[in-house]
């Protein structure tokens, strides 16, 4: 259970997500990943385990590139 604050004009009260969502169950839809219909193409794990560690890896380089770009802005 999430709690949000939302407001119309100046008065914010919290909403209780999950209730919001249960509240209406002809408004819930389910996310597909067509691409995983095809599930017997994929890679082998070893390899999507090398792509996302290479990914998480370019992440993090990004990150510290903009760590250091805040420090000497600083």
């Amino acid at each position: 259970m999430n709690l949000y604050l939302h407001g119309i004009g100046a008065e914010k009260s919290p909403i209780i997500v999950a209730d919001a969502l249960a509240s209406d169950p002809g408004d819930r839809f389910d996310v597909v990943d067509d691409s995983l219909e095809d599930s017997a193409n994929l890679p082998d794990p070893d390899i999507i385990a090398k792509d996302i560690a290479e990914n998480l890896e370019d992440a993090l380089e990004q990150f510290r590139s903009i760590q250091e770009d805040l420090v000497q802005a600083a």
